[in-house]
């Protein structure tokens, strides 16, 4: 008797087939773990960002003066849409994945999500940058 499971066992007629199952099976569990983290760590950014950083933004923007570009505004005016498209996204990944639509639905929603949080990310930063420009008089200034 092997201490080995029948799949583990090389002297086994059905080892390669068993131990492969058993390995792919590890596999897509891994991924879906993943999966399912990635996912969950991209909807809670999508959804701090508007929620929790776009109010401190607002405050200082405000305390500056200073004139936002146009990307800016939207973020802040529309932050309670991203928080809803966010949502939108995360739900429409589980659903994919629910009906067993893992490929190229889930790559799409999580390239979206990646690029609201890029987009929002980018849009908060930008202002502070010409804030910057402004207060250290320009190039070479």
């Amino acid at each position: 008797m092997s201490a080995f499971p029948d799949a583990m066992n090389p002297g086994s007629k059905n080892a390669p087939s068993d131990f492969r199952r058993l390995v792919l099976r590890g596999l897509r569990l891994i991924g879906l773990i993943v999966g399912w983290s990635s996912i969950l760590l991209l909807a809670v950014a999508n959804i701090a960002l508007p929620v929790v950083e776009v109010p401190k933004f607002v405050q200082l923007f405000e305390d500056f003066g200073g004139r936002v570009p146009a990307i800016t505004s939207f973020v802040i005016s529309g932050r309670w849409a991203l928080v809803a498209v966010a949502c939108g996204l995360a739900a429409a990944w589980v659903i994919a994945i629910r009906r067993g639509r893992s490929g190229h639905v889930t790559s799409a929603i999580t390239c979206l999500m990646l690029a609201q949080i890029v987009l929002t990310g980018a849009a908060l930063i930008i202002p502070i940058f010409q804030m910057g420009g402004g207060v250290s008089g320009g190039p070479g200034g």
